[in-house]
């Protein structure tokens, strides 16, 4: 090596450190001053860990300043190299190398491998093989519906895959109890948000369901919400607190109460507006709730919205279409000529509709529920002490101490003996207060001596995550868990086959939704519904009349709550009144139950449910989910990722893993690792059954953003490796390189499902030979040996000459199907968006404001992508010198 005062080079070994100027020549030894770092180092000049730093023509550099100019020519004088270059408006200049910009840095990789900056191969293996899963993830047709925990059910996948497809989706989810409404719309959201459709949400809900909205978007779909409150805007210091945040989950009241909040919420750049509970927004040609009125105005302003609401059958169709005016307002303006359309059609239109519902008869696949009512006597004293009439008797055990109510309330001994009886069988026990459910789950643990579990809203996420997988645990898990009303929200308990209630709540739809909790969807053959109620007061008829009356316990009643409003005052009357017979009062309840079921038979035969292509497209849809998701692939992958990155992991139980940072990880924080580390789950079933678990998929964060760290990066993008080839003379020269087709285009475009991104890899000898096909990525990661960074610092300034040499080869062969690539990818493009711009035309007579909006959104997509593939080129994401020996 030649050192002269003013060259530039880099340490080959402290990257950090940007580019030196050799500021003393002295013996042997040579000193280089470090501006961008501010430090100096002096080497001997044998073995200098540095590289000369030399451009290229064509090559773009910065001068001192911090220009960009683009290298023409290069000219060498007394060891210095002088640039004559163009500036970004073609004037030309040159400029000394003494006075370059001392904060380059060398990212490509060819620049890399000159100046010796070069990974270990595994970091080039691992660069490739996030190239190849990335370009499979872009191109999935169900991207955005992998990574979310919950069961792959077809009704719940047909609307997300077509709902979330649309730019702005304007629909009503409006399946029966136990369906999954909240799934859909998380289903949806997590798809608009991984394919860029969108980047600010708004969520209003009850304020009961504000935890449970929290929780569910956070645990099943990664999607982070802030909780807005009042205290929450006060503390804002900008003026529109709305706009501090992507995702905003706030109660209606904090809209209802306050005009400016309505005002600042209204004024917010939302992309999608969410409300669960929609059915309670009253509405009427002569007057509208402030529920309403603040839906109204949110919906008149954010172009997507998802309203969840009952069923037409449980609120009438007036009521119903009240809901479908937010979010189609052009289309649905009178009720009377709404009545006419469904008959006419037969139900409203399949495409892109608005409105999508279903019923457990036409999902099928719920267990039989065997209903095991226990009633009991109440001792002397217990009566005496207790209220057991009126609503107070619902649930007496609140208006007593517990060392009362433990001792002589009949439920408490019979839950005990019912748990020892069941020994080997998994039970929920659920009760409307977290009082009680701590207070029971105390005594059994501590008195009873049977394994349990509370589980309320008073304790803390992580704390209601253990009692969940101790429950779940099947070898020294809790028998029993004892959850509040609020507390199980949200939850699977689905491997119980045992569901005791404590007590009844007063709704039908709150009885439903506790059943629910194990009357789902492929839970098996049956579940037993366990009722201990004391004889002879307010929880005596309240069973009966759940019972007889609206047979709400042994099938799902969808007129509960309409018949509920219909016979309130015989029913209060009745609670009050539990001596006398409820006679009268039953028979009204089946009176109403009948007649409200046969106009709901009337009214299901006008309401569109999925068809049969339908059913056979979200069929296909799960298959490609279970295919993309390929828990071995991606354990593979994920292995690489965090050994290449330091990150320290284990087996830690069958399907389950532990992760950990360490001290020697290649960042300073890996994505999405909490300090403590994090226990995860690669599959599915036992991310549903272990929700104390993450269930980290090719869609969770960790993944995503660990992908991100490695493409973004420069890291694996050099490489230097020895093998040894019988027949091939030692000292040849080959040369492994990793190009990938890459355009620029919004994050909502999905490009990448037409383009093929995939990797493209190339293995010439130095005589341009092609092995690409003779000698496979694999094959020659296990064949390849490493060499010492020293040696190699000293081989490659002599390769140099060789290797670009063979890179415009390398390029032309890269670019050599890129115009049948892209012209494929258009043709494909274009069949996708006119088909979609087809379907919306021809329903454009229906609601021609909304129609026109979203075709305009396609059209501008379609070009934009068709502008992305044209503009297409291949880029060189890695290169590999090889060495045989």
């Amino acid at each position: 090596m030649s050192y002269t005062v003013g060259q530039r080079w880099v340490s080959q070994t402290e990257s950090r450190l940007g580019l030196g100027l050799i500021t003393e020549v002295t013996g042997r030894r040579v000193t280089i001053a470090f501006p961008a770092a501010d430090e100096e180092r002096t080497y001997a000049m044998e073995n200098a860990p540095l590289a000369r730093v030399r451009y290229r023509a064509g090559e773009t550099l910065k001068d001192r300043h911090e220009n960009p100019l683009t290298v023409v020519e290069v000219e060498e004088c007394e060891g210095l190299f002088t640039y004559h270059c163009e500036d970004e408006e073609g004037t030309e200049q040159s400029i000394s190398e003494v006075m370059l910009s001392p904060h380059a840095r060398f990212v490509h990789p060819e620049q890399r491998l000159f100046c010796g900056q070069f990974d270990r191969n595994g970091d080039f293996s691992l660069r490739y093989a996030t190239l190849e899963r990335e370009a499979e993830l872009q191109a999935s047709p169900v991207r955005g519906l992998i990574g979310t925990r919950t069961q792959l059910l077809p009704h719940q996948v047909a609307i997300a895959d077509q709902t979330a497809r649309r730019p702005h989706p304007r629909v009503l989810l409006a399946d029966e109890a136990g369906l999954g409404k909240t799934i859909e719309a998380g289903l949806i959201l997590h798809r608009q948000v991984l394919t860029g459709q969108a980047e600010r949400i708004l969520i209003v809900v009850p304020d009961a369901l504000l935890t449970q909205w929290f929780v569910e978007m956070r645990r099943r779909f990664n999607l982070y919400f802030a909780l807005f409150d009042q205290e929450r805007l006060e503390a804002e210091e900008q003026d529109n607190p709305f706009e501090t945040e992507q995702f905003v989950l706030c109660p209606l009241s904090l809209l209802t109460d306050n005009d400016e909040t309505l005002d600042s919420a209204a004024a917010a750049d939302w992309d999608l507006l969410v409300v669960d509970e929609a059915h309670h927004l009253h509405w009427s040609p002569e007057e509208a709730s402030p529920g309403y009125q603040a839906v109204e105005r949110l919906s008149g302003t954010i172009p997507g919205v998802l309203l969840l609401t009952a069923t037409p059958e449980q609120v009438g169709l007036d009521s119903h279409f009240a809901r479908l005016r937010l979010v189609d307002p052009a289309r649905f303006t009178d009720y009377a000529a709404f009545q006419q359309e469904i008959r006419d059609q037969g139900g409203l239109p399949e495409q892109h509709r608005v409105l999508f519902r279903h019923t457990r008869d036409d999902v099928g696949g719920f267990p039989e529920r065997i209903l095991e009512p226990a009633p009991l006597e109440a001792d002397d004293e217990y009566q005496a002490q207790a209220q057991l009439t009126g609503r107070p008797g619902l649930f007496p055990e609140t208006t007593l101490d517990p060392e009362t109510w433990l001792v002589h309330d009949p439920r408490v001994a019979w839950l005990q003996q019912m748990l020892k009886q069941n020994r080997s069988e998994k039970v929920l026990v659920l009760c409307a207060h977290a009082a009680t459910a701590e207070t029971l789950e105390h005594y059994l643990q501590l008195r009873a001596g049977i394994r349990s579990a509370a589980f309320h809203e008073g304790l803390s996420i992580i704390e209601r995550d253990r009692a969940a997988a101790w429950f779940a645990d099947d070898e020294q898990g809790a028998q029993a868990l004892i959850c509040s009303e609020i507390g199980s929200e949200g939850r699977n308990f689905q491997f119980a086959k045992h569901l005791v209630l404590f007590d009844l709540p007063d709704n039908p739809d709150l009885l439903e939704q506790r059943i629910g909790r194990l009357d789902r969807i492929g839970q098996g053959d049956e579940i037993h519904i366990h009722v201990p109620y004391i004889t002879g007061s307010a929880q005596a008829v309240l069973f009966q009349w759940y019972q007889e009356g609206l047979n709400a316990l042994q099938a799902y009643c969808p007129t509960g709550v309409a018949v509920q409003h219909a016979v309130a005052d015989e029913l209060e009357a009745a609670l009050n009144t539990p001596e006398d017979s409820p006679k009268k009062l039953l028979e009204s309840t089946r009176e109403h139950r009948e007649r409200l079921e046969q106009e709901l038979q009337e009214e299901r035969s006008l309401m569109a449910t999925l068809s049969r292509d339908e059913k056979e497209a979200a069929e296909a849809s799960i298959a490609d989910i279970q295919r993309t998701e390929a828990p071995d692939n991606l354990a593979a992958y994920l292995t690489q990722l965090l050994d290449q990155y330091g990150v320290d992991h284990e087996e830690t139980g069958k399907e389950q893993w532990t992760i950990r940072p360490t001290d020697h990880m290649k960042t300073e924080h890996f994505p999405h690792l909490p300090d403590d580390g994090l226990s995860l789950t690669l599959e599915r079933d036992v991310a549903l059954a272990r929700e104390d678990l993450a269930f980290v998929s090719w869609e969770h964060p960790l993944v995503r953003d660990g992908m991100g760290l490695v493409m973004d990066s420069e890291l694996g993008n050099a490489a230097l490796i020895t093998l040894e080839l019988k027949g091939v003379q030692p000292g040849t020269l080959m040369l492994e390189a990793i190009y990938r087709v890459a355009t620029a285009a919004p994050r909502s475009v999905p490009v990448g499902r037409f383009l093929p991104l995939a990797p493209t890899r190339l293995l010439l000898t130095g005589d341009g030979r092609d092995l690409s096909t003779m000698l496979s990525h694999a094959k020659l990661n296990e064949l390849g040996g490493r060499i010492k960074r020293q040696n190699a610092q000293q081989i490659l300034p002599r390769l140099r000459d060789d290797i670009e040499a063979l890179l415009p080869t390398l390029q032309e062969k890269a670019e050599a199907d890129l115009p049948a690539t892209t012209a494929e990818a258009r043709k494909a493009m274009e069949a996708h968006y006119n088909a979609e711009i087809d379907a919306l035309a021809n329903l454009k007579a229906t609601s021609a404001e909304l129609r026109d909006r979203e075709i305009k959104e396609l059209e501008q997509q379609r070009d934009e992508g068709l502008k992305a593939i044209e503009r297409a080129g291949v880029e060189l994401e890695g290169l590999r010198v090889v060495l045989t020996t």
